[in-house]
């Protein structure tokens, strides 16, 4: 073993399990958030990005237990930031 950590294969499942669960736990800027602020055209594409994004990172759990922690890492912030546009510039209300 090299000390690395993306070849600890234990951390890696840790890793994938919390980027599940995360991914899960989304749904508040997926679904709850856009369906309460969004206009109906624009919270469509919430409401379709969630499950798919849930579904890779499940199914990269076991092969790809790093993209399956990155995920939620890079999708949860960028909903943010299209809200907060969609906000500021599209005329969706907080």
């Amino acid at each position: 073993m090299d000390g690395r950590a993306t070849s600890d294969r234990r951390l890696a499942r840790i890793a994938a399990t919390l980027g599940v669960v995360a991914q899960v736990l989304s749904a508040y800027y997926f679904i709850l958030y856009p369906a309460l602020t969004v206009p109906s055209p624009a919270n469509y594409f919430f409401f379709v990005a969630w499950p798919v994004l849930v579904g890779l990172t499940i199914s990269w759990w076991r092969n790809h237990p790093w993209r399956s922690f990155i995920l939620p890492v890079a999708s949860i912030p960028l909903a943010r930031l299209v809200l907060e546009i969609g906000f500021r510039f599209w005329g969706w209300m907080p």
